[in-house]
């Protein structure tokens, strides 16, 4: 699943997002978009997960 994350604060990195989102699930990848020609953060970015957030294992 990919989770389209918005709002960033521009010093935020992509392993802060793989951090916190790694409380909820396994992260596969967790990605910061840039500008091509600044290479400043645009203020979003995108988490892959392995399976869905927040799922639990049942019996």
């Amino acid at each position: 699943m990919n989770i389209y994350v918005s709002n960033l604060n521009f010093r935020t990195r992509g392993e802060s997002l793989q951090t916190l989102f790694g409380e909820y699930g396994e992260v596969s990848s967790a990605n910061i978009i840039t500008d091509r020609e600044t290479g400043r953060s645009r203020g979003f970015g995108f988490v892959e997960n392995a399976g869905r957030v927040g799922r639990t294992e049942r019996d």
